[in-house]
């Protein structure tokens, strides 16, 4: 009985969580923009209103049924990371940290992923908008250890900083949040 139960719930759950009023022409555009080789502060906002209509809608994935099975064709996070990294601006970097705290619970790994594809392209946006949290941090950190195939434990210090020469300038400013990506991969690393 307990187990029929669960069941119910599951599915009741389930169906609570599943993508609603999700406009297929909205993912398109989303594609599109992603697809730019850079984007304008206007087609940003754009893209940006187009992403919070489809968070409404608990859209995470444009999909296409064929046959009767669902295709997912893109995640709506690594949509916006593309459209963020494509319009390089401390908005866009700002709005994606924005993102990733909305979607806190979120076990989606491609927000860590995006999320270091823009530290490589703004380490100092992205660390002057994550601050202290290590949330985020940690959700850079996984990023980084996942992202950064030369990053291993007898050299992820001398990786890290050939990764993001950048840091080196920055690391005064922003010792701490480095001292502390440092620390974490290490333990992560160590396993």
């Amino acid at each position: 009985m307990k187990s029929a139960a669960l069941c119910i719930f599951i599915i009741i759950t389930l169906n609570a969580s599943a993508q609603t009023n999700c406009d297929p022409r909205a993912f398109k555009k989303l594609i599109s923009f992603s697809k730019k080789h850079s984007l304008s502060d206007k087609q940003f906002t754009s893209a940006l209103l187009i992403v919070k209509k489809l968070e409404l809608g608990n859209c995470s994935y444009y999909e296409v049924k064929t046959k009767g099975i669902n295709y997912q064709l893109a995640s709506l996070t690594e949509l916006l990371g593309n459209i963020c990294i494509k319009t390089n601006t401390p908005t866009a970097v700002n709005e994606y940290v924005l993102y990733m705290k909305r979607h806190s619970t979120s076990a989606e790994e491609q927000m860590a992923f995006s999320f270091e594809q823009i530290f490589v392209k703004q380490p100092a946006y992205v660390l002057a908008a994550v601050g202290q949290n290590t949330a985020l941090l940690d959700q850079l950190e996984w990023g980084v250890v996942n992202n950064q195939p030369n990053i291993k434990l007898n050299n992820y210090k001398t990786a890290f900083y050939s990764a993001y020469p950048a840091l080196k300038q920055l690391y005064p400013k922003y010792k701490k949040q480095v001292d502390y990506l440092l620390n974490a991969i290490a333990a992560e690393l160590k396993g």
